[in-house]
């Protein structure tokens, strides 16, 4: 009798090592089928919000008489519809939200696999180079780090060498020295007079 009672009072239930190793499996198999499609869904919803905003944008631009000529006056059009500098990040990697000068558009451009998507859609009206494109930087690319051309948020500037177009926003500039890559045409915009164009290439540049 006693032997039977401390037989039940020692005795425990629980898992076997297989029905762990079972649990274990089934939880693994969840997660290999969930975390995809978590992540897909994510990645719609960066994408969808992506496309709002440069819906948004390209509609404050459709209100312009004039087409703007320079990303300042672009962005001076979407200042004037809400949009800020800060507003001009994707939400999806890889991607970049940039200004389009040639069609005079704001996109989405992926510096993974160089695609550029639109919203409304359209087709690019013109060949499509980095250059074309201008991009928000709050400092000055080291020369061979510059592809996009650039718009400049950041404070004073002193001496600045470029080699793809330049817009420096309301900062000031002691000098620029502009040297455009072969065949390239540059757009230059800035409240400096000691701006220097070197090499073969075009320069524009507009000052205000």
């Amino acid at each position: 009798m006693n032997r039977k009672l401390m037989y039940k009072r020692t005795s425990r239930s629980g898992f076997t090592m297989v029905e762990l190793v079972i649990v274990i499996a089934v939880i693994a198999i969840l997660a290999a089928v969930l975390i995809p499609t978590f992540a897909s869904v994510v990645t719609r919803a960066n994408e969808a919000k992506d496309a709002y905003l440069i819906k948004g944008l390209n509609t404050a631009l459709a209100t312009a008489e004039k087409k703007p000529e320079t990303m300042h006056a672009a962005m001076e059009l979407a200042r004037s519809f809400g949009y800020s500098v800060d507003d001009m990040r994707s939400s999806v990697r890889n991607t970049v939200v940039v200004w389009d000068r040639e069609n005079c558009a704001f996109c989405l451009f992926n510096e993974k696999n160089g695609k550029v998507t639109y919203y409304p859609e359209q087709e690019a009206q013109a060949p499509l180079h980095k250059t074309n494109f201008w991009k928000i930087y709050d400092t000055i690319p080291a020369l061979d780090d510059q592809d996009f051309s650039i718009y400049y948020v950041g404070g004073a500037l002193g001496n600045v060498e470029v080699c793809v177009g330049l817009d420096v926003g309301a900062a000031t500039v002691e000098s620029i020295t502009v040297r455009p890559r072969e065949g390239a045409e540059l757009v230059v915009r800035a409240r400096c007079d000691n701006i220097n164009v070197e090499g073969s290439g075009s320069t524009k540049i507009y000052s205000d």
